[in-house]
């Protein structure tokens, strides 16, 4: 069966990766306000570390459990002991029905490399500038591990988080903002995929599979600008850094045009510089960012429907597909999908998670 148009422009609204690199920016800068402004102590380090295995391990276990429910021939001995430990991508390659943990092995590093950085966070906040910057030199010249310099790459994205962290709060700033035109933004530089362009006209190359590519910092202006007002952080240069997230799609399309490409002839083009027109449009269209407060309730539970709705989706996918199809498949497998996973990740969060950490408290 063909997709109809709404599914296709459905499918064009789809940003699942960027969504894991904007994930990583959040959780350097949930860790830096949360931990940035003490200093390293032996009772600090402690209460840390064990806040964070208990914010991570309990419901990462329960979604290995129900992996294995699910799916028990994956559960090889070294699938299972590398999924234990974080090791997924590093020593033994991520569950198929569950491909969002690979991003967990990541983020349990990061957080152990935030131990080293935090011994010397009180010297100036641009050690993270200087940090990212060394660390992107090693991602493009460095190794050819594709694994290491994807690992790299993410940790970019989080190290930038943890920066907006340490800026001061702008307690002059709106609450009007064009969101939607910033968000749109992002999806014309999806669609155009501006850092393969940019990477061809430089003949620059890094071949083999890896989770976060070198093009992905491409993302990276945008995604600070919507973090840097999202949190009414006080950033001197962010009308230069909004100068550069639109100016990487525009000089993308020029850069088209003088190679006299056909830029019709590619779909994602055409999507791309839609969006970018319409983004432009809506510059002036603002949205009060108390709005996004209402979200605070599925933020609670954000972590357990990151990790859950994966083998949900898949076991649903496999079940339902036996007696329906088309449109009653779409519409039954997304109502159970929601429902299921909010439900089971309510549970989870909000009941187990709470009496877990009160019994470790």
């Amino acid at each position: 069966m063909g997709e109809g148009p709404g599914i296709k422009i459905i499918n064009e609204l789809e940003f699942a990766h960027e969504a894991v690199l904007i994930f990583f920016i959040i959780s350097g800068y949930v860790i830096g306000i949360s931990h940035i402004h003490e200093n390293l102590k032996l009772l600090n380090l402690k209460a840390y570390l064990k806040k964070r295995l208990i914010r991570l391990y309990p419901i990462y276990l329960f979604s290995l459990l129900l992996c294995a429910l699910l799916e028990p021939s994956s559960f090889s001995l070294p699938q299972t002991i590398g999924h234990l430990f974080f090791l997924q991508e590093f020593v033994v390659k991520t569950l198929n029905i569950n491909g969002p943990l690979w991003s967990l092995g990541y983020e349990f590093f990061y957080y152990l490399l935030f131990i080293i950085i935090w011994a010397f966070n009180n010297r100036s906040k641009n050690i993270y500038p200087g940090i990212a910057f060394c660390v992107l030199c090693l991602s493009l010249i460095g190794h050819d591990n594709n694994c290491l310099r994807s690992f790299c790459i993410g940790w970019i994205f989080w190290l930038s988080g943890l920066y907006i962290a340490r800026l001061p709060v702008n307690v002059s700033q709106v609450n009007y903002k064009p969101f939607l035109s910033y968000w749109l933004l992002l999806l014309a530089t999806i669609q155009l995929d501006s850092g393969n362009f940019f990477l061809q006209v430089l003949h620059l190359s890094y071949g083999g599979f890896q989770r976060i590519i070198v093009r992905d910092i491409m993302y990276l202006p945008i995604c600070l600008v919507l973090l840097l007002i999202l949190t009414k952080r006080h950033f001197p240069y962010l009308r230069y850094l909004l100068v550069i997230a639109y100016g990487i799609p525009i000089m993308n399309i020029i850069g088209l045009l003088y190679l006299k490409h056909d830029i019709g002839s590619v779909e994602n083009w055409i999507y791309g510089i839609a969006f970018l027109g319409v983004s432009v449009m809506l510059l002036k269209v603002n949205i009060n960012s108390d709005y996004f407060k209402k979200l605070a309730g599925v933020g609670k539970i954000s972590y357990a429907i990151y990790i859950l709705h994966f083998p949900i989706v898949s076991f649903l996918n496999a079940y339902l597909a036996r007696y329906l199809s088309g449109i009653s498949l779409i519409t039954t497998g997304l109502v159970l999908t929601v429902a299921l996973t909010y439900s089971l990740s309510y549970l989870i969060e909000l009941r187990l998670q709470a009496r877990i950490k009160h019994f470790f408290s």
